[in-house]
């Protein structure tokens, strides 16, 4: 009974993480958020792929939410956070490209990348 508590403390954590990346907009850093080449690298590419990655994680917790036993959403857990996890990367790299034509970046210093110019 007590793992059962300690499985909805934890998604309890992971909701208020992905609220916290959804909706409180930070400027791109190395400690928090998804910190990917792509997100590094452009400003706006960081608030939609954070915001994307915390509705993602917001939904990913629910799982720790449904009536199951312990031992089976914590075998759910790992396969579910690298799908979500999976999703927001995709989800970053994709807007990149988009938006730049290339997933290349430049990296410039420890944690800082920029986009490629093109031209």
């Amino acid at each position: 009974m007590t793992s059962l508590y300690l499985i909805r403390a934890i998604g309890a954590l992971v909701f208020l993480g992905g609220v916290q990346l959804a909706f409180h907009r930070s400027r791109r850093n190395v400690w928090s958020g998804l910190r990917l080449p792509w997100t590094l690298a452009d400003e706006e590419i960081w608030e939609r792929s954070n915001r994307v990655a915390g509705y993602l994680m917001a939904l990913y917790s629910t799982l720790f939410f449904l009536p199951l036993e312990g031992r089976t959403v914590a075998m759910l857990s790992l396969p579910g956070a690298a799908l979500f996890g999976s999703l927001s990367a995709w989800y970053a790299r994709h807007c990149y490209r988009m938006k730049h034509g290339t997933i290349r970046t430049q990296f410039v210093s420890f944690g800082h990348y920029e986009p490629i110019d093109r031209h």
